[in-house]
């Protein structure tokens, strides 16, 4: 520190007074520690970023795990091992691994790892790469947004290696274990969607519980009424016929596995970890189910919203037990810019009807003050202008063939999916083949495109066919109040 000498001089009678100030000036001895310090900051920096985030993991067994093996994803190598010790207990192996920045994803909640060694059953061979190279450990990610670094390894290793992430995890519960396996696999029609990942005990001991795996393109399968039961590889049917004997594979044989069934009322998407009733066997009825589900992927945005609605009427003339006669129809309309587009019977009431009422919701609606316009082959348009989201009818019918479509109905309900080789195409309408497929709560819902949502037209259930009713062109409708 040095000062100077700066003189203030005063128009007094006094000699002028003398102002110390301090000047601050910066020498080479009191920089080269500060450089220094930063040096060494920036490269354990630059070390601690190379490194990647450090993962904490816990094991059971350490199977010879040592510093310097690898963690493996996809048989890429994202990690490496760093230090191995054993907890104070003396009861658990730890292992820390520096991940690499590059798979810092890794690090979520959910993520599961175990080390892959030397592995020969009935369901396969895995980890033979081991016998005369290093263990490495292994980790399955997690679509998790949580961070998370501590994890607990599973003791035995995933029993598939084609496991990806965006599956369903399910748990199933059943009175005794059987011949159920891990690794064992989990059909619908006879094709592998999953397999069995454990099977053990309930932790009160009242009932075996079964962990399974659903691969990402089959979750959609997995729904609130979905039925499991167990497969034994073997069926034995003795009749007047004689005796019937069925057998699958060696393999279901020896490992058994799981069946699963899905009704036409399939309910909600099941949620992850969700817990189902694992039978012995299926019931008759589960067999016969046929199930058609949308996978949820394939769902294009903007779907119609249809309106569930009721026209009641009154009928003029003489019945066996009295000279007036209530009657209704339900299903769905569609709000459109020029009001609502229907099936006609839900529009139009039979000749000679007295107090005809269409109620939508909340909404009432008089239809003796109104006019229903005939729109297509079975369809109307009644004009009314409403607050509803409303879809514009296309000016032309493009779809001259049957493609693949989604019949929407209440929000609650997932759309059902029409394969266009389900539809016998003709002028005006797609028919479909196996009319068992919709029930009368169907009538009048919107038929759209699969790839993109464009409407198609409106699904018509009558008593011997359900078709659908093509959108021919978009007419200029004058709204009613």
């Amino acid at each position: 520190m040095f000062y100077g000498i700066s003189l203030m001089s005063k128009m007094t009678n006094d000699f002028p007074t003398a102002t110390l100030k301090p000047h601050y000036r910066w020498t080479g001895p009191f920089l080269i520690p500060l450089i220094a310090v930063l040096i060494v900051g920036g490269l354990l920096y630059q070390t601690n970023q190379q490194q990647g985030v450090p993962l904490n993991l816990v094991f059971q067994q350490g199977y010879g795990i040592k510093v310097g093996d690898t963690l493996r994803y996809r048989g890429i190598e994202i990690g490496q091992v760093y230090h191995v010790r054993l907890s104070d207990d003396l009861q658990k192996v730890l292992v820390d691994i520096h991940l690499a920045p590059t798979a810092e994803s890794i690090a979520r909640e959910g993520s599961r790892f175990w080390i892959v060694r030397p592995q020969l059953d009935i369901t396969g061979t895995s980890g033979l790469e081991t016998v005369i190279g290093a263990n490495y450990i292994s980790v399955l990610p997690s679509n998790a947004e949580t961070k998370q670094t501590h994890f607990v390894g599973l003791d035995m290793p995933l029993s598939i290696t084609e496991l990806e992430t965006g599956g369903l995890e399910i748990f199933l519960q059943t009175k005794g274990k059987g011949i159920l396996k891990r690794g064992a696999p989990i059909m619908y029609r006879q094709v592998a969607i999953g397999t069995i990942l454990a099977v053990d005990l309930a932790q009160d001991g009242s009932t075996v519980v079964v962990q399974a795996y659903i691969k990402p393109e089959y979750t959609h399968l997995i729904r609130e009424n979905t039925r499991f039961w167990k497969t034994s590889g073997m069926r034995l049917t003795a009749g007047w016929t004689g005796v019937d004997f069925q057998m699958d594979s060696v393999y279901s044989v020896i490992a058994g596995g799981i069946s699963l069934a899905v009704p036409s009322n399939y309910g909600i998407a099941a949620k992850m970890n969700e817990r189902f009733t694992l039978f012995d066997e299926p019931e008759t009825e589960w067999l016969q189910w046929t199930a058609y589900i949308a996978p949820d992927k394939t769902l294009p945005n903007h779907l119609p919203k249809p309106l569930w609605a009721q026209l009641t009427w009154e009928n003029t003339g003489m019945t066996r037990y009295t000279f007036w006669h209530e009657t209704q129809q339900e299903g769905w309309i569609l709000p459109i810019t020029q009001g609502f587009l229907a099936p006609r019977n839900l529009l139009i009431p039979p000749e000679n009807s007295q107090a005809v009422q269409l109620t939508i919701n909340d909404l009432k609606i008089d239809l003796s003050k109104s006019t229903v316009i005939p729109y297509a082959d079975g369809l109307a348009i009644l004009p009314y202008t409403h607050t509803y989201e409303a879809l514009t009818l296309p000016t032309e019918n493009t779809h001259k063939t049957p493609e693949d479509s989604l019949v929407i109905s209440s929000p609650t309900t997932p759309p059902h999916p029409l394969n266009a080789a389900r539809y016998t195409a003709r002028e005006t309408t797609w028919i479909i083949q196996d009319k068992q497929a919709f029930s009368a709560s169907w009538h009048g819902a919107p038929v759209v495109a699969m790839n993109n949502g464009e409407l198609l037209g409106i699904l018509i259930v009558e008593e011997k066919q359900a078709h659908v009713v093509l959108l021919t062109n978009n007419p200029t409708i004058e709204k009613g109040i």
